[in-house]
């Protein structure tokens, strides 16, 4: 059984009532014609703002889902998950709201806060999240421990755009992001007293760091995917022990290449980088071989790739979930040992797939999470059977909150 005690009252709590009630029938009653890749697939916060922006998802090792994202019309830090057995929540302490399975929280709420959220999950499950203070514009780290969540600045003075979040093997965090004013490439690592911060790559003419992807190698060296406005190139930063080696990944005359840099690591530390071809309007990956990047297009139907997010399966092969701005849909494309296979589109029909996140399970299942432009909302989709979660049967409302039993 869980018992969920949100204090709600008046007009709020009867709204609140019927969107919980109306959307465990329609999920229930949705199953078979409305899930056109994962069974379970929805808007997971049905507050009334603007919600939804620049998610990012993350599995645990208990297999438990978590997702950051910007509430903008609130201009906070919001974080969701679904419900746990038998826990109790109280509105007041925790600023829980309840939809359909999943609770979500506002996380930081200090001014405008919350941009380019990036989200991890430590060895011991404590949750990370690095984002942006667009009120200070400052680069702001929150870790939840001890029943609460700790609050910390990184850096200050114009940076913090576009976070990218890794942990250690001693489960140290680590951030790559974007210094506004002197626009460059910058990375800072926590030693557990204090943030040491460094610049990564800076040029003359460039204007270098957004669209950062952050990931730990051997020996902990980080290496970081990230784009050149400046020149419309994709780079590659990888650090050597002292210094740092910076390659051009992607770069021809007349092309702009590597907006949505989407970074992992596969065996040997080979990186793999899924990245949106801005002169193309089209989806490709790169790949180091040796010496040498492998650059391919991934798909080239339409308007396709922007907010690319790649992961490795079990077996080591890349996959990437996208935006097709043609269809409006957030999409799949997978390594099938010879070539691409794309077209699987994972939004059910109405609900579109920007700002999208994707993380790999223990089984090798894959979740998503994403915005829904049409209705303003953060969503969430995987490839999992009907019935892996199972939704609450009864939903109880006594006037002072919600008691929702299973």
């Amino acid at each position: 059984m869980i018992k969920l005690n949100l204090s709600c009252k008046g007009k709020e709590a009867g709204r609140m009532f019927l969107i919980a009630f109306f959307s465990l029938f329609s999920f229930a009653q949705a199953e078979e014609d409305v899930f056109i890749f994962g069974s379970n697939n929805g808007i997971i916060d049905g507050s009334r703002a603007d919600i939804g922006y620049e998610s990012s998802i993350t599995i645990d090792s208990r297999n438990e889902v978590h997702i950051s994202y910007f509430d903008a019309t609130n201009g906070d830090l919001k974080y969701a998950r679904r419900v746990i057995n038998g826990e109790v929540i109280d509105n007041k302490n925790m600023n829980a709201r309840l939809f359909s399975d999943w609770v979500s929280f506002t996380i930081d709420s200090r001014g405008v806060v919350g941009k380019y959220s990036s989200i991890k999950a430590d060895s011991r499950n404590r949750l990370c999240i690095s984002y942006y203070d667009v009120s200070n514009k400052a680069l702001k780290f929150a870790r939840y421990e001890n029943q609460r969540w700790a609050i910390q600045y990184v850096d200050a003075g114009s940076v913090g755009m576009y976070t990218s979040l890794a942990l250690d093997k001693n489960d140290r965090p680590a951030i790559s992001y974007y210094d506004i004013k002197n626009k460059c490439l910058k990375y800072a690592k926590y030693d557990e007293i204090k943030w040491n911060i460094e610049e990564v790559d800076r040029e003359r003419n460039g204007d270098l760091g957004i669209y950062s992807s952050l990931a730990m190698g051997s020996y902990d060296w980080p290496r970081i995917a990230y784009y050149d406005s400046g020149n419309g190139k994709l780079k590659f930063a990888k650090f050597k022990g002292q210094n740092w080696e910076i390659e051009d990944v992607d770069y021809e005359d007349n092309v702009k290449a590597g907006s949505y840099a989407s970074l992992a690591l596969g065996q040997d530390d080979t990186p793999y980088i899924a990245y949106y071809d801005l002169t193309k309007n089209n989806l490709k990956c790169a790949i180091k071989r040796g010496s040498s990047w492998e650059k391919t297009y991934v798909d080239q139907e339409g308007k396709v790739g922007q907010f690319a997010s790649l992961a490795l399966d079990n077996s080591g092969n890349p996959k990437i979930a996208y935006y097709d701005a043609g269809m409006r849909k957030l999409k799949l494309a997978e390594w099938r040992g010879s070539k691409w296979l794309t077209g699987y589109p994972v939004t059910r029909d109405g609900y579109y797939g920007t700002d999208c996140s994707m993380a790999l399970d223990k089984q090798g299942d894959w979740h998503f999470s994403y915005r829904d432009i049409a209705y303003c909302k953060i969503c969430y989709a995987n490839n999992k059977p009907a019935g892996t979660y199972p939704l609450p049967s009864t939903l109880i409302y006594y006037g002072s909150g919600f008691t929702l039993f299973r």
